[in-house]
């Protein structure tokens, strides 16, 4: 067998084994790759997207959380089902998702995954958080009659613990302690929410007050946070159960239940919280109740104000000053406590440095109190008298019931306004002839704030043929300037000395004078020209010369000389010139 033979026999044999080979590979199962997906979430915040992936044997495995904006779960298999759970963050409420296509997904949904899926979900913050929230208990600290005396009770001399002190109002001890409530008392409260959806939230915040607002619906038996004085709310995580609420100056209203309610604020969180309060007393409102009682009406203590004083003299528009009110009240028995004092200042007015409103803790009977605020009137305010209305509203005790009044007082402020009229100058020549009209101005300019009325000007000088003329100029406007014109006529020689007086009203409806004297010489034409006056028509006793013409000076003789002169030169020299040209003309003809 030949070499070539063998090769060929080699040569195929192995290709055969290669055939085979693959045969067998195949027949033995070779696994194929099966493709994997990813899910991303989009743009979200306040939640995350739980993914659970649903065996087909009932076992379902957690594939984790995207928490995230752009966060992914990879490696997940082609066909495979997972479930959707979204999860809002405490505060926060789902709203809805959608997938990359637009298609919503639910809660809770199935999908079964084909491709890579994207998904944004949407959260919110909730309407209300824990709607009514449980209030698991709730411990009172003190209890006092009336406002005077809770804030006596947080005044406690060298401090100490007081916190959970009960009595009943008297600080002199006469009477044991007692922790029932009846209406018109003031209480401090620590109230116990059991709200876990709350926990974290109030975690994060800490116990800043100023983040929280506690308010107290219509419906509620107690007043909290809109009182005066106002409830001061701390609130505290309360070991992973909830939160703390602490109250102080709570008021009990009273009436046909002893519900205490509050809605607890934070930006677009909301808490309902609702509590009975056991030992609260409770008083039915009684028909007469209703209606006014004359005696108690009788009874009511009035507070006014007893005297003031806005310094010496009227106010002055453009002026600061102190106005000091005292105020009394009028009772011999019945103290006024929470009162709110409120002033009303007139359009000319406004308050500098302080507020329109105070406080006082309380007013004993018959009792007074002084008070001073910083006023300015402005530049612009009429000149008349300005009414300050001031309200007060406060509670007192009649017979141990509670109740509330208000009265109102004002005072009257005359303004005054600054009169500033000036004038400006004064036109009229030194010296005049008599005889002759002349012109006399007085400039005047009003620089008041407000107008000034019935304005006149008047002649004074003896001198003047049209003494004591007078003009009425009427009102003249703020900022205005005007004049007073005159046409005057000097009866003598010699120096004239006058006045033009000005009469006007101003805002404030007084009569004022002003005097602007003027001085100037008058002379005569002979004075100034000679015996015979001045040339023209200025000199009206000349017989030798028409009205409107000039008196002949005799005959110009000079001017007839010197003209003739320059004319007999004119000509000779035209003469001699024409003499020549004629000579050339011929000199030119013979050549």
């Amino acid at each position: 067998m030949t070499v070539k033979k063998i090769s060929k026999i080699l040569t195929f044999i192995l290709v055969l084994a290669m055939v085979l080979g693959t045969v067998a590979m195949a027949a033995d199962g070779d696994p194929v790759t099966t493709p994997t997906y990813t899910i991303t979430a989009g743009t979200f915040t306040n939640g995350s997207i739980s993914l659970t992936l649903v065996g087909n044997d009932g076992k379902d495995t957690s594939l984790g959380s995207i928490t995230v904006t752009n966060g992914k779960i990879e490696n997940i298999e082609k066909d495979s089902k997972v479930k959707v759970v979204f999860v809002p963050s405490p505060g926060y409420e789902f709203v809805g998702a959608k997938d990359g296509s637009g298609k919503i997904i639910k809660d809770g949904d199935v999908l079964t995954i084909t491709d890579n899926l994207t998904i944004t979900p949407v959260f919110a913050p909730k309407a209300s958080l824990g709607s009514a929230a449980a209030v698991n208990s709730y411990t009172l600290q003190a209890i006092c009659p009336s406002a005077y005396y809770w804030q006596q009770y947080h005044k406690t001399p060298g401090g100490g613990d007081t916190k959970y002190t009960r009595y009943p109002g008297k600080l002199n001890g006469n009477q044991s302690p007692s922790t029932e409530i009846a209406k018109g008392y003031y209480v401090d409260l620590t109230l116990y929410v059991n709200d876990t959806d709350y926990v974290t939230f109030i975690g994060q915040e800490g116990n800043d007050k100023d983040k929280f607002s506690v308010t107290t619906p219509g419906d509620s038996s107690f007043l909290a946070g809109n009182t005066t004085p106002s409830a001061n709310a701390e609130i505290d995580p309360w070991e992973g159960k909830g939160y703390t609420v602490k109250l102080t100056g709570v008021y009990y209203v009273g009436g046909n239940d002893n519900t205490l309610k509050l809605i607890v604020t934070q930006g677009n969180y909301n808490a309902i919280l609702s509590c009975k309060i056991d030992n609260a007393t409770i008083v039915p409102e009684k028909e007469n109740d209703k209606k006014p009682d004359e005696e108690t009406t009788a009874a009511q203590p009035y507070v006014i104000i007893s005297s003031y004083s806005y310094g010496k003299g009227d106010l002055v528009a453009g002026e600061t000053r102190n106005i000091t009110m005292t105020f009394r009240n009028t009772s011999k028995t019945m103290a006024v406590e929470n009162m709110m004092v409120t002033m009303t200042l007139p359009d000319a007015m406004m308050l500098t440095s302080s507020s329109n409103s105070f406080y006082i803790e309380s007013l004993a009977a018959e009792g007074t109190i002084t008070k001073t605020v910083n006023v300015t009137v402005k530049s612009n305010a009429a000149a008349q008298s300005h009414s300050m209305t001031v309200d007060f509203t406060y509670d007192y005790l009649d017979n141990g019931i509670r109740r509330n009044a208000k009265t109102t007082e004002s005072i009257s402020m005359p303004v005054l306004q600054v009169d500033r009229f000036t004038v400006t100058g004064i036109d009229l020549s030194q010296e005049i002839f008599m005889g002759e009209e002349n012109n006399l101005s007085v400039n005047f300019v009003n620089k008041s704030r407000t107008e000034i009325y019935n304005l006149s000007a008047k002649l004074n000088c003896e001198g003047l043929s049209n003494n004591g003329e007078e003009q009425y100029l009427g009102n003249l406007a703020s900022g205005t300037a005007s004049s007073a014109d005159f046409y005057i006529t000097g009866n003598e020689k010699g120096e004239l000395v006058g006045e033009v007086i000005i009469t006007y009203e101003d805002t404030n409806m007084n009569q004022r004078t002003v005097s602007v004297p003027f001085t100037t010489k008058v002379t005569s034409y002979e004075d100034a020209w000679g015996p015979q006056g001045p040339v023209g028509p200025q000199n009206p006793d000349d017989p030798g010369m028409d009205p409107g013409m000039e008196e002949p000076a005799g005959f110009p003789w000079f001017w007839v000389i010197g003209g003739v002169v320059v004319v007999a030169a004119g000509v000779f020299v035209y003469l001699k010139l024409r003499k020549n040209k004629k000579e050339s003309v011929e000199e030119d003809e013979d050549i």
